[in-house]
């Protein structure tokens, strides 16, 4: 099993420093197949090396991503992906990279409609 999926599952179980262990041996979240670039669906940290990415994750996997790095979920939008993508799969985030968020942003997420 790779280690992004290890990580991912410890995450949701509440596993704290699997996020970290995931960032510091270069694993990424599963990308999705969609056009959008890994900079339109990830933000890093304000004063920190941690880059936060959604790409491809479901709204639920999302969610508590966000709120293990202490960032607020907003709005939640929908764009069509063609067949490029996976149904109700991150595609973009607002604000994204190149820009930072602080802990306690609001990060609003735009899911592939199918």
């Amino acid at each position: 099993m790779p280690a992004a999926q290890i990580a991912a599952g410890l995450i949701v179980a509440g596993g704290g420093t699997a996020l970290a262990t995931a960032v510091t041996h270069g694993s990424v979240a599963p990308q999705p197949a969609a056009a959008a670039t890994d900079d339109d669906a990830s933000v890093a940290l304000n004063g920190s090396k941690l880059k936060i990415d959604l790409a491809g994750l479901d709204l639920d996997f999302g969610e508590q991503l966000l709120l293990k790095t202490r960032l607020e979920l907003g709005t939640v939008s929908e764009r069509d992906c063609r067949k490029n993508g996976k149904r109700g799969s991150a595609i973009a985030i607002d604000p994204h990279s190149p820009k930072t968020a602080d802990i306690g942003d609001t990060i609003n997420l735009t899911r592939c409609a199918g």
